[in-house]
């Protein structure tokens, strides 16, 4: 009788342990990738600068299609 009541109190510990290892991985992989993402974030990306011209502000909006004739760095 008491083999049968460590038996039981065994399985039940180690699906108990096992649910918990499962709460907790989710837990890690959530938090990094929340780190991942905040890492992602905080990279400087280039902005091209922003020109403005009296033509765009005419309405004549052809020049901004066409390709730039100096590149800018």
């Amino acid at each position: 009788c008491l083999s049968i009541i460590t038996a039981q109190a065994m399985k039940t510990i180690h699906i108990a342990s096992g649910i918990l290892m499962g709460f907790i991985l989710l837990w890690v992989g959530s938090i990094a990738s929340c780190i991942a993402i905040l890492c992602q974030l905080n990279k400087k990306m280039e902005t091209p600068k922003v020109v403005y011209s009296s033509e765009a502000k005419a309405g004549n909006y052809t020049s901004l299609t066409e390709a730039p004739e100096t590149e800018i760095t």
